[in-house]
């Protein structure tokens, strides 16, 4: 049995290196080190050649080599375990003063290895006998001549590493901040559909209230007939509401159908005394435009409640559509008392939940307005992006802004 206290990160696997951030292909940086030590190594031989020439002391091609390649390739020897000190400094960080006083012990060690393995392969190469009493003074001939520029070799190798590190820090981070803000963005467009979801299923209950409440009404009236189509009316309008009940947009002829039924029960409820008519809605592209889910029900409700129910009289309802270059305006209204007459205006769950679904939908770039219709009456408004395709939500939108 296992102990408890052991620690949770021990089960964890071990971080793997982000391939996103990956400058240089895997396994590259030697065969780059070796690369720049030969090139480096040509230029100084082609440079001795050249300075022997000028002296009138010219040296063979290979002769030449041997002062440049070794040098260079001594180096390259090195530079792993001064990238290692370096980092062991950096992860210390023991403060300017000492990070500065260490990497001058380094430089002076380094250096010093460095004309040490070049000595020993420069002499080696040269073919002369005795090996040994030839090193020492080779080593320090060369002490003498490229001490100071070891030195400055070794600062500019740990410059260059340093940068390097601060260059894949900053890719690292542009990655991370990246990948934030796109997870940021997925998780405000599911908060988003989670709120639309949330909108749109509190309208199902609500008709469902509605209708029951009707068909309560028909029945204490002992109306069985209409109670019947009711009943029948009620399970089309649940039916076609889960059929669309994932979608946040469908085209306005299906809103339409959807409509249908609802019409039909508040005309069992109010007989002649509603009217209902539609109007430019139905045909050409403006049909095809997309809208939000169960829009139009409570619209005409609002109607409804505020224009007919209150009313002895009958009353008309027109719902409307049309296309103002890249608007879609629909327009639901009757011919009661209006907002500013006898009936409130409409602002429970239907008109407010129909705002918040457009705004979850559309952003800024959608509104609903309830008015006085011209002639009298109260209307609405909606007025919203006129499209075909599905839209990003507006959450989403400004996130990849």
């Amino acid at each position: 049995m296992k102990s408890s206290s052991a620690p949770a990160a021990a089960a964890r696997p071990a971080r793997r290196p982000d391939p996103t951030t990956r400058v240089l292909p895997r396994g590259s940086v030697p065969v780059l080190i070796l690369l720049g030590a030969t090139v480096l190594g040509l230029i100084e031989a082609s440079q001795v050649q050249y300075d022997r020439a000028v002296q009138g002391a010219p040296i063979s091609w290979g002769h030449a080599l041997i002062h440049g390649l070794p040098r260079w390739y001594a180096w390259a020897l090195l530079v792993p375990g001064i990238f290692t000190v370096s980092r062991a400094i950096r992860r210390r960080d023991p403060g300017l003063p000492a990070v500065v006083l260490l990497h001058a012990v380094a430089g002076v060690a380094f250096t010093l290895t460095q004309i040490f393995l070049f000595s020993t392969v420069s002499t080696a190469l040269h073919g002369q006998p005795g090996l040994v009493d030839h090193l020492r003074p080779a080593f320090l001939k060369y002490v003498g001549l490229t001490f100071l520029g070891g030195l400055v070799t070794y600062a500019l190798l740990v410059l260059g590493w340093n940068g390097w590190r601060v260059y894949r820090e900053g890719r690292r981070r542009e990655h991370e901040a990246a990948r934030l803000e796109l997870r940021t963005a997925e998780l405000k467009a599911l908060l988003a559909e989670a709120q639309l979801g949330h909108l749109q299923s509190q309208l199902q209950p609500h008709f469902l209230f509605n209708a029951l409440h009707t068909l309560g009404a028909l029945i204490r009236e002992g109306d069985e007939s209409s109670a019947a189509r009711l009943t029948q009316r009620l399970a089309e309008l649940l039916r076609r509401s889960l059929e669309v009940a994932e979608k946040p947009e469908i085209a306005l002829r299906e809103e339409l159908v959807l409509l249908e039924p609802y019409v039909e029960i508040q005309r069992l409820r109010f007989g002649e005394r509603l009217r209902v008519t539609v109007e430019g809605a139905e045909v050409g592209e403006v049909a095809d435009g997309l809208v939000p889910t169960l829009l139009l029900q409570p619209l005409v409700e609002n109607a409804i409640r505020h224009g007919i129910e209150r009313r002895a009289e009958s009353g008309r309802i027109e719902v409307s559509a049309r296309r103002a270059g890249d608007r879609l305006i629909l327009r639901v209204r009757d011919d009661g008392p209006g907002p500013d007459g006898v009936a409130p205006p409409g602002t429970g769950v239907g008109l407010e939940n129909s705002r918040a679904r457009l705004r979850e939908l559309y952003g800024d770039e959608a509104a609903l307005a309830l008015g006085t219709a011209a002639g009298g009456g109260g209307e609405v408004i909606v007025r919203l992006p006129f499209h075909t395709e599905p839209v990003v939500l507006h959450e989403d939108r400004r996130a990849n802004a």
